[in-house]
């Protein structure tokens, strides 16, 4: 594996020629980093190079593996990195068929003395069933429900769509899938200026940003996403900006849009079928979200065009999620809190 890392350096200094700032919100001037490289309106093809005996047979296995990434660039350039690559995860870690979720670490160090940003921790999601068919459209739902909360919250992940070629070092074997990768979390406070929080659990309604949490509730319902908690900040990154809290929410595969085979409904509400609705908000009158929930009508041609435009997603993937969303319009009239809603939704031809 380590004969084809011999170009590294030149590929660093490479590397460093491109660098250029962004401005985040608060006006910070914000380094580019290496997601920034990966980011193209495409599945960008990557190739993980590493030894993934041990990550798909051992779910337990808490080291790291060596390994190489290699893609090519939005400029045009050929990047190849050496990287650690983890597991992680909890039920996708245990229940996913072939290759489990991962963690991708580069050096900081090997990422500064190429010019970029010190970003160095991202988290892939892989496909999960055996169904090679269902495993990438699954893969393709959730990553539309992350770029539809783009549109909803500039306070969000950003994500790449991927091709990935896995290269086994113990046999040299390869295999496709198609995947994508999460930025890294401290990418995304550093553009937000915000800073990390200790305290997860339990935080007091008053500690929130009040319009970005209704924002967030309102999206988990249109998604119908129950796999998520205030109280235990399941599947949700807290943050803090001038002294307030927000929930960045992430891991959408249990939601309706998605669908998935091995999703279920959040038993703590009697949710028989992953594609009910249910708002999991702070218990509050519909009157207090009203401004959520127009926001969520007046975005409703954006989210629309999201879908539509994504590449790599495909027209039947698509046709199942502008129909899902549809729903969700559809029956804001019936909005309840605490109320399962249930969803008829047709399931797509093959």
């Amino acid at each position: 594996m380590y004969n084809q890392l011999t170009n590294f350096w030149v590929v660093l200094l490479i590397g460093g020629l491109f660098q250029v700032s962004a401005f985040a919100e608060t006006g910070t001037a914000v380094e580019e980093g290496i997601f920034d490289l990966m980011e193209v309106a495409k599945p960008l093809d990557l190739t993980l190079t590493t030894d993934l005996e041990i990550l798909r047979n051992d779910r337990f296995f808490d080291g790291s593996t060596q390994g190489s990434l290699e893609f090519v660039d939005k400029y045009g350039n050929r990047q190849l990195w050496p990287i650690k690559v983890k597991l992680r995860g909890n039920f996708r870690r245990m229940h996913c068929a072939d290759i489990p979720p991962l963690k991708i670490k580069f050096k900081k160090s090997d990422l500064q003395e190429a010019g970029l940003a010190p970003f160095n921790d991202f988290k892939l999601v892989t496909q999960c069933v055996a169904n090679e068919q269902q495993a990438r459209d699954y893969i393709k739902r959730e990553y539309l429900a992350y770029k539809m909360y783009n549109e909803v919250s500039e306070k969000s992940f950003r994500v790449q769509l991927l091709r990935i070629t896995f290269v086994d070092t113990r046999t040299n074997m390869t295999f496709h899938q198609l995947a994508f990768v999460i930025a890294d979390t401290a990418q995304m406070r550093a553009r937000l200026g915000a800073k990390k929080i200790k305290e997860i659990y339990n935080i007091p309604q008053e500690r929130f940003d009040q319009e970005e949490l209704r924002k967030l509730a309102v999206f988990q319902y249109a998604i119908g996403n129950s796999d998520w908690s205030l109280q235990t900040s399941r599947n949700l990154k807290m943050i803090e900006i001038d002294g307030k809290v927000f929930a960045i929410p992430y891991d959408f595969d249990f939601s309706g849009l998605v669908n998935a085979s091995y999703a279920s409904g959040n038993s703590s509400w009697e949710m028989g079928n992953v594609r009910e609705r249910i708002y999991m908000g702070f218990r509050e009158s519909k009157s207090n979200l009203e401004e959520a929930i127009y926001l969520m009508k007046t975005l409703e041609p954006a989210l629309v065009s999201t879908i539509k435009k994504e590449k790599g997603v495909g027209l039947l993937n698509k046709w199942y999620v502008q129909k899902y969303l549809k729903s969700f319009y559809e029956d804001l009239p019936n909005f309840q809190f605490g109320k399962r809603r249930p969803v008829q939704v047709v399931s797509y031809p093959r």
